[in-house]
């Protein structure tokens, strides 16, 4: 019965966990408003529909859903159409990084018609083709019932998956916020180190050996590795403009609530509404030579 779930989802991270899945001679049924197309020759997709009642009928009896759409109200009104078409015993897993108090209101909502799994991924569009981290917040029981079919789309290293549970309601995505929140601060943290290097070494070479040889050490980790990847390839000035999905808010919210410092995270955030004001003032005077 595992060998075949669902996807509700759209953009990279949908049809990248699509393929990863297909890859492990999963069978799928997608559906999407868009009636999505993978751009790949592909034999085990059962059906590709914007049709809830024909995606449903193309499941077999115990259903596995896997949630990738836009967090907020989309993943509600899903939850409502879901809840009058699925078991006791079907589950939804809902993969996007949700705000954990909308997740756990949406347990609430559906009442136990169904099981309603909460999970936040880490990995981004590459981690999904080829392997994501995820957090998932379950009772053991229940884990026992979908872990064969998360383990496909896991990290693997000497035999452990990136993998862990919480207990709790919402829990996974409360995690999650957290992730992202220090992720933020760990990332204002290196370009504030590189701003440093750049004003006494200013040599582009100079800067790079040091960064590479500060990652053959313990202090070594990804955000180092993109890095270096920049300052290898980079030839045209960069944006500087920082997108955030409002994982990072939150987790600055969350911890005034919590009274807990977090300066470099809360200066991060900062950080970013600030870059977004400067492009939009370029651009408001760039228009208005044109008057």
């Amino acid at each position: 019965m595992e060998n075949h779930i669902g996807i509700i989802g759209y953009g990279s991270m949908s049809k990248n966990i699509t393929i990863n899945l297909i890859k492990k001679n999963i069978k799928i049924s997608i559906f999407n408003k868009e009636k999505i197309k993978l751009k790949l020759k592909i034999f085990n997709i059962i059906i590709i529909t914007n049709c809830l009642r024909k995606f449903i009928k193309s499941l077999p009896k115990f259903k596995i859903i896997f949630l990738l759409i836009k967090t907020g109200l989309p993943i509600k009104i899903i939850l409502l159409r879901l809840k009058k078409k699925l078991f006791k015993n079907d589950i939804v897993i809902d993969f996007g990084n949700s705000f954990y108090k909308h997740t756990f209101l949406n347990y609430i909502l559906i009442k136990n018609q169904f099981v309603f799994v909460s999970s936040g991924i880490s990995g981004g569009c590459n981690g999904a083709l080829n392997g994501l981290c995820c957090m998932i917040d379950c009772t053991i029981k229940k884990y026992l019932t979908f872990i064969n079919i998360i383990k496909k789309i896991l990290f693997i290293k000497k035999k452990r998956y990136s993998f862990c549970i919480s207990i709790g309601l919402s829990s996974s995505h409360y995690i999650k916020m957290i992730h992202n929140g220090i992720e933020y601060g760990l990332l204002q943290l290196i370009t504030e180190i590189y701003f440093i290097l750049k004003l006494f070494l200013k040599n582009k070479k100079n800067i790079l050996n040091i960064i590479l040889e500060w990652n053959s050490t313990d202090n070594c980790c990804f955000l180092f590795k993109i890095l270096i990847n920049i300052l290898i390839i980079k030839k045209k000035k960069i944006c500087d403009t920082i997108e955030h999905k409002g994982t990072g808010k939150n987790t600055v919210i969350n911890s005034i609530n919590n009274n807990i410092n977090i300066n470099s995270i809360f200066e991060a955030l900062i950080i970013s509404y600030f870059s977004k004001t400067l492009v939009l003032n370029k651009i408001i005077k760039l228009n208005s030579f044109s008057f």
